[in-house]
């Protein structure tokens, strides 16, 4: 087996055992926890998540930047030092500034928390972000096994401590504690691989370049998050945290959609800014709309089973999240297919088209959040968010096109967009023989375009393609 197929069986393993994990403690952490406890665990997450961002400062992009095309292994040990020695010293600062504003956070944050639930909460992610360089180092070295070893091992701990401190009556602070813990043992763990390679050292010079690029992808990353996080803080605001918990439930599995297609994008997204030259454009846009073919059956799946495993998996108090789980799946779709398209928006020098567009988007998805899940509470929310999605996928495919245009068979993208939506109004409506036969249907033009377009063709060029000594051009020239 190649290092490049033994480094990607390594990372699918590790992926799924991880996402497993984490889907087999859903209904377990829910059977302990009441809807608006799990809302407030939500609040924290989200809270996580945003002072992850910060504290990050695009430090790990950063790395894959100037260690990708670093002269020799002596400059990629010094980047990756000055690197681990940044992203500790940001993650300390955001826990010695979050201290004195604890009480400030208390009164600010939805859902009554308390102290100390913010304070673990705090503390783990700050031990997360002094993990995430050196997890970064090990990819680039190579190192998957390492990697995955490590990951999945902390999620292991993490679900395993939750089980044992929710039986003893921890509740919500079981999964803070356990959370606390395990990003400790990987912090440590991550500590010792890097002070052995690289050590930790200190130089203006990549200090200076490594915030200077990092620094404007926290922009572009808090516009995404102010759209596509906040929306449950306003929802915990505006109705209680009940609506929460069970937004959150329908959501982990609304985003099975995108880890379902993650393999096929893992494959997909390193190869595609090699596929431009104008002999190529059309092989790159079947294999964009082929993605978003995969990221659509999922959707199809996900909403047509995921109700019935709520049912059967979780308390009744939950049982409301298979009613918004279709329109989630919807979301989610969207939301990748976003992603799958707007290649053009990256092809040049700089990411500032796509950090203008997020920010267009937070200022037109905030106030609409803001009304409607106010006089409508959660329906508010899916509404919303289905508006927003839907702008947010029209302006990237629209600047991407007039920066780089692929010819994308527009009908069958369509009529994936069109099944996805009919198929999730049918099973919220109870119509499952309708919504069977329209899954039937879409499957069966989905396999008449994928044989008149891929099976008539010759594709041989993926041979050369996946070799190993072509793949490392291709993400050396993406580096440069």
């Amino acid at each position: 087996m190649s290092g490049f197929l033994r480094q990607s069986f390594y990372y699918g393993i590790g992926l799924i055992l991880m996402k497993g994990v984490s889907f087999f403690m859903l209904p377990v952490i829910a059977g302990h926890l009441e809807p608006a406890e799990y809302g407030q665990l939500d609040v924290l997450l989200t809270l996580m998540n945003w002072l992850g961002l910060i504290a990050g400062l695009g430090i790990v992009e950063a790395c894959y930047r100037y260690v990708g095309v670093a002269s020799d292994r002596e400059e990629q040990h010094a980047i990756i030092a000055n690197a681990y020695l940044l992203a500790a010293s940001c993650a300390l600062l955001i826990l010695v500034v979050s201290l004195p504003l604890l009480p400030v956070l208390c009164s600010v944050l939805p859902g009554a928390l308390n102290s100390k639930q913010i304070l673990l909460a705090i503390v783990a992610l700050v031990l997360s972000a002094t993990s995430a360089v050196t997890l970064a180092w090990l990819r680039i070295l190579g190192k998957a096994k390492l990697f995955c070893s490590l990951t999945v091992t902390k999620a292991f701990l993490h679900a395993g401590l939750t089980w044992i401190l929710l039986e003893w009556g921890y509740r919500l602070e079981a999964v803070l504690w356990s959370s606390l813990v395990s990003s400790g043992c990987l912090a440590l763990a991550t500590f010792v691989f890097q002070y052995k390679t690289s050590g930790v050292v200190f130089h203006w010079k990549w200090i200076r370049s490594l915030l200077v690029y990092g620094s404007p992808l926290v922009i572009s990353s808090t516009c995404v998050f102010l759209v596509f996080g906040s929306e449950r803080w306003f929802l915990a605001a505006h109705t209680d945290t009940a609506s929460l918990g069970i937004y959150g439930i329908a959501m982990q599995f609304a985003m099975v959609v995108a880890i379902a297609s993650e393999p096929y994008l893992l494959w997909w997204f390193p190869k595609r800014f090699s596929l431009l030259s104008e002999s190529q454009l059309q092989a790159n846009a079947n294999y964009a709309s082929l993605g978003v073919m995969v990221t659509a059956i999922c959707a199809v799946g996900i909403s047509l089973v995921g109700p019935l495993v709520i049912k059967l998996l979780f308390p009744p108090s939950y049982h409301e999240a298979g009613t918004w789980l279709p329109w989630l799946c919807l979301i989610i779709a969207l939301k990748q297919s976003s992603h799958i398209l707007n290649l053009g928006c990256y092809t040049g020098h700089s990411t500032k088209l796509p950090t203008v567009l997020n920010a267009v988007i937070a200022a037109i998805g905030l106030p609409t959040y803001f009304v409607l899940i106010d006089t409508y509470g959660l329906a508010g929310l899916i509404c919303a968010s289905l508006a927003i999605y839907g702008l947010r996928s029209l302006l990237f495919i629209y600047f991407s096109q007039g920066r780089l245009k692929l010819p994308y068979p527009w009908p069958i993208l369509g009529c994936q967009l069109l099944a996805v939506s009919l198929i999730s109004v049918c099973i919220v409506f109870q119509l499952h023989l309708v919504a069977g036969a329209f899954t039937i249907g879409f499957g069966i033009l989905n396999l008449i375009w994928i044989k008149n377009t891929f099976l008539k063709n010759d594709y041989s060029w993926i041979r050369r393609f996946t070799s190993n000594h072509v793949l490392f051009k291709t993400q050396e020239r993406i580096c440069q």
